[in-house]
């Protein structure tokens, strides 16, 4: 009852006692002014200890002042306001010692230039005046990054990377962005990986793009890819580039990129994955003397010898026939019946023609079928954006939301999209597991500039181990000076003074202390549970509460393609029938 009574040891956050005793003051005092009068002089003293003696008139009361058992009733009487007084003023201290946050207090930080960890609404109010100061006031437009705090439109495109563990509420701070995102009119694109996202909206609210889910759209690359570079980007998406064999890869991309230039002259923007994919199987011959109509083509790859195809031929055609099955198949065949009006184009979409709301759904079963969709797709996002061709509006809002970035492995141009793009009105908003997933995708030297190009951090609660290892030293540490109880023989004193450095957050609290908790009695109700998470990346450490986003399922989060389960026979007999 009484620890706020108690000194402030070691370097655990604690309550500070100058809220309740200043509540417990103010209290009394109110208490005091409103009750004393009331037992006072609204209840006048009798005139006598006698019975049948009458209350004295207030207009003859000090006449009666000097007798002793008026003197003694009022004694009492305002003895007893107090005591209210004073039992009032203690029960709302200790309600407000138990509500106050914990704080550094007790604790002296001597260095002011190193950073300082806030919690719950003094977090709020510290972020705020940061983001005011930095960016401005937010004028009412911006997202509410936690309830309570707003982000300035200019601070919107700074880049925001969730990292948390399995079930850490990642996913959570997504939805509640993205909800606010799509209220103001954004045009959002989401990342499905689990069917969650899917689920949550009809097909009249959002264009599913996913070549192996039944409802999904098509992607308009005929519109979206104009040009040499644009078409190396889908050969160097189809070719990867093996190791060791650099030369056969970049032979191949050059090659496709004929045959696409061929396709383009012939069937100008209404060309398929599929005319694409029929093409690339051609014979070595017939291809050759399709491209050799082209300006500095490809085609002395493709030359033969008396022999017939040489071995350097053979080998070009078959990473181009490698590439063109393994890459482009799966396209031809899931995208080669869409009609026209279920085909969403990237490049409409920036401009603000067609659905506000794309889901990019991937799926583990289908991981290369899936990173290849989301590669070309972000990809052409990515481009569209930095497009000089596309004017700089600040009203344009391109908001990615990018849950289990990991999984949609390398995006080409994320760095450039991600430094430049802020005045195009990009914001990505990305979740890992584990700062060392972007590491592993993008290597250590593109890995750490994609991970600092993400100025804003929320850390949830992460697993033990190097993961969290790498976030506490990412974070950073300071120098804290405290007391401790001094158990030494000889001691001068009760406590002793100590010095150190301490990390912002320890491995502990990222594992421990940060994720989804049970706030209430219900755990199934989403309403009895908070996410703690920590902000970083604006200097100091933010450490606050959000509540949980949960959004009505409305249909099936996915549902096979029909190409993933027809005979391969039956495919080919509804291709040729279309097609005729």
């Amino acid at each position: 009852m009484f620890a706020f009574l108690q000194p402030k040891l070691g370097t655990a956050p604690h309550r500070s006692r100058a809220p309740s005793v200043k509540t417990a003051l103010l209290t009394a005092t109110v208490i005091t002014v409103a009750v004393l009068p009331g037992l006072t002089l609204a209840a006048l003293p009798y005139d006598s200890f006698f019975e049948g003696s009458e209350r004295i008139p207030l207009r003859h009361f000090f006449a009666y002042l000097d007798y002793p058992w008026v003197e003694f009733s009022l004694q009492r009487r305002a003895a007893l306001a107090l005591v209210c007084a004073i039992g009032g003023g203690l029960v709302a201290g200790l309600r407000a010692y138990r509500t106050t946050p914990l704080s550094d207090c007790g604790l002296v930080q001597p260095h002011t230039d190193e950073p300082r960890h806030h919690r719950d609404e003094d977090a709020g109010r510290a972020l705020t005046k940061r983001l005011t100061t930095q960016y401005g006031a937010s004028r009412g437009k911006g997202l509410w990054l936690v309830p309570g705090v707003r982000l300035p439109p200019e601070a919107e495109g700074l880049g925001l990377l969730i990292v948390g563990d399995r079930g850490s509420g990642k996913s959570n701070i997504l939805r509640a962005l993205a909800s606010q995102a799509m209220a103001r009119g954004d045009r959002v694109l989401l990342h499905c990986v689990k069917g969650d996202v899917a689920q949550s909206f009809g097909p009249d609210e959002a264009v599913l793009i996913g070549a192996h889910h039944a409802d999904g759209w098509a992607w308009d690359a005929a519109t979206d890819l104009i040009g040499d570079a644009a078409y190396m980007d889908l050969a160097a998406a189809v070719i990867p580039m093996s190791e060791g064999g650099a030369f056969w890869a970049l032979s191949a991309r050059a090659v496709f990129v004929d045959v696409l230039h061929d396709l383009v002259a012939e069937r100008g923007r209404a060309w398929t994955f599929m005319d694409l994919f029929l093409r690339l199987l051609e014979e070595p011959d017939a291809i050759q003397a399709r491209v050799a109509r082209l300006d500095f083509s490809a085609s002395p790859l493709l030359g033969q010898g008396e022999d017939g195809v040489g071995n350097t031929t053979f080998g070009i055609m078959a990473t181009l026939w490698s590439g063109a099955l393994s890459g482009l198949r799966p396209l031809a065949l899931a995208w080669a019946l869409a009609p026209r009006e279920r085909r969403f184009s990237v490049r409409r979409w920036l401009r603000g023609h067609g659905p506000r709301t794309v889901i990019l759904q991937t799926a583990p079963e289908y991981e290369e079928l899936s990173r290849l969709v989301s590669t070309i797709l972000l990809g052409r996002v990515l481009v569209g954006i930095s497009d000089p061709s596309l004017p700089v509006n600040p009203k344009r809002r391109i908001t990615l939301l990018l849950d289990e970035f990991a999984s949609l492995g390398r995006i080409p141009r994320i760095e450039t999209a991600l430094a430049l793009g802020r005045e195009k009105g990009l914001m990505v908003n990305a979740a890992v597991q584990s700062l060392a997933q972007i590491v592993a995708v993008y290597g250590a030297e593109s890995g750490q500039v994609v991970q600092d190009l993400f100025r804003l951090r929320i850390f949830s609660a992460l697993a033990m181990g190097a993961s969290a290892d790498r976030a506490e030293a990412l974070i950073g540490r300071r120098t804290l000076v405290w007391r401790e109880r001094n158990d030494e023989a000889g001691r001068k004193g009760p406590y002793r003074i100590e010095r150190g450095e301490r990390p912002l957050l320890s491995t502990t609290s990222l594992t421990r202390d940060l994720g989804v908790r049970l706030v209430g009695t219900d755990p199934t109700d989403a309403s009895h549970k908070r996410l703690r998470a920590a902000i970083t990346g604006l200097g100091d450490v933010y450490e606050l509460d959000w509540p949980l986003t949960i959004w009505p399922k409305k249909r099936e989060g996915y549902v096979a393609a029909s190409w993933l389960t027809a005979s391969r026979k039956a495919r080919r007999n509804g291709y040729t029938a279309s097609e005729s």
